[in-house]
């Protein structure tokens, strides 16, 4: 074991701001909430019960844990009225005190490393899942000399969903630092949507499934430290691969497009997923391409990967290795 060292640049870190509110009403799409200042998270419960017997302490116990907490805004989605409980009956007319409904929602809050070179703009998402709004307080007063927009509050309450293997829960919490970018970016295209398919909250199972695929592209970075330091290349890639470049020395992706004047190097490395079969188990084309035939790396990755099919195209002083891979 590696000896204690304290304040290392990677390991100073604070947590900060809040953005991204997005609200998930049953049976609609996600909705952007805009105006949003604080979710102030209070969970209760988990208190210790403690057991006596022969005259000792014979054990103890904890309660349930549940999740409560406030969202603080200036402004809330339309979609949030009946959430809030009021429904609307005519153009600009909502009548108050009605069932509330259930929603989920989720936030994103910023992660601040003392050395920015180590990881991109590191962030938090947090979900919150199977919520409900209690009747808040709201404070109209007149205006003066030195006003002041109203902030409203929502006091929130959740009924926990089950993940096989653990007890109940109601929020996920997913570190950029710690999850694969390509995987947050999935996750971000069902949370945000995309072109022709609108905003939605996965389900928790689905949320968890999703992250703990397999990860190809860590993988592969972990393979392809033989070459010393990887760096984008000039070719162009096959339509909808995906590159990897690495920077060993940030060590962290980099996706920008080559800057003028740049030395870049080869052997560089692209994969397209080709299709998934029901039981989870992964199709990908996986193209290598290095001045050297043969390819140490290839030689290499055929020792770490389930490479099939090689074909082997040379153009210029560059060959292309394209390969079946399944995972």
């Amino acid at each position: 074991m590696a000896k204690l060292q304290w304040d290392a640049a990677n390991q100073r870190k604070v947590e900060y701001g809040i953005s991204k509110g997005v609200l998930y009403p049953r049976g609609g799409p996600g909705v952007a909430w805009n105006g949003l200042t604080a979710v102030n998270e209070k969970p209760k419960g988990a208190e210790v019960v403690k057991l006596y017997a022969d005259n000792v302490q014979y054990a103890s116990l904890r309660s349930f844990e549940t999740y409560e907490g406030t969202i603080e805004a200036y402004m809330y989605p339309e979609e949030f009225g009946e959430c809030d409980g009021s429904v609307k009956v005519a153009n600009g007319v909502k009548i108050g005190q009605q069932k509330r409904k259930p929603f989920d929602f989720c936030y994103r809050t910023e992660i601040k490393v003392a050395s920015d070179s180590i990881y991109d703009h590191p962030y938090k998402l947090h979900l919150v899942f199977n919520a409900t709004a209690s009747p808040s307080e709201r404070n109209y007063q007149t205006m003066n000399d030195s006003p002041d927009a109203m902030l409203m509050s929502w006091d929130i309450q959740s009924m926990p969903f089950i993940i096989n293997g653990h007890k109940g829960a109601s929020t996920l919490v997913i570190d950029s630092i710690e999850v694969d970018r390509i995987k947050m970016e999935a996750l971000e295209d069902i949370l945000y949507g995309r072109t022709g398919e609108p905003p939605r909250m996965p389900d928790p199972d689905e949320v968890v499934k999703l992250l703990q695929r397999l990860d190809l592209h860590r993988l592969l970075m972990n393979a392809f430290t033989i070459s010393g330091k990887w760096v984008w290349d000039t070719f162009n890639f096959r339509e909808d691969t995906v590159p990897i470049a690495i920077d060993r020395e940030a060590k962290r992706h980099i996706y920008s497009e080559p800057e003028p004047g740049t030395q870049y190097i080869r052997p560089s490395i692209a994969y397209k997923l080709l299709s998934e079969n029901e039981d989870g188990r992964r199709k990908y084309m996986l193209i290598v391409v290095d001045t050297a035939n043969p390819s140490d790396v290839c030689a290499y990755l055929k020792t770490q990967l389930d490479l099939r099919g090689e074909e082997i195209v040379k153009s210029g002083d560059t060959y292309y290795y394209t390969y079946t891979l399944y995972i």
